[in-house]
């Protein structure tokens, strides 16, 4: 068994839907709290994200990144990063929007608040 951003069931194992990195700001809602994250990697069935303030696992969330809002469950915490599994898979046409968007090369040696920086400065929004 698998679930998204962790293998549960040893070497070897096959995650339930290919991910694909991604470098997007999104609101992420919960009872009583709302705060920016970012969106590190996608998939039909979850994603990867970077947050600020401690989440825990079994936590329900509502994830916004205009305009897709998509309802989950948070499924492992490590520090700052956490991932989420989605209760109702992405439609396609939305994983590829998302995807399309927030599409970047990955470079290992900037934290993802420089390389949103970057995206932000080469877009135009940031001079």
């Amino acid at each position: 068994m698998t679930e998204f951003g962790k293998r549960l069931d040893g070497p070897g194992g096959r995650r339930v839907a290919p991910r694909e990195p991604v470098l997007l700001t999104a609101a992420l809602l919960t009872v009583g709290c709302s705060r920016p994250v970012i969106l590190l990697d996608l998939s039909e069935t979850g994603a990867q994200m970077q947050v600020h303030q401690p989440l825990r696992c079994g936590q329900q969330v509502w994830i916004k990144a205009p305009p897709i809002e998509v309802f989950g469950t948070v499924v492992w915490v490590e520090g700052e990063q956490c991932g989420i599994a989605f209760d109702e898979s992405l439609p396609e046409e939305d994983l590829a929007l998302l995807q399309a968007t927030g599409s970047i090369v990955v470079n290992r040696r900037l934290s993802a608040d420089e390389q949103l920086a970057g995206e932000d400065w080469k877009t135009g929004l940031a001079r």
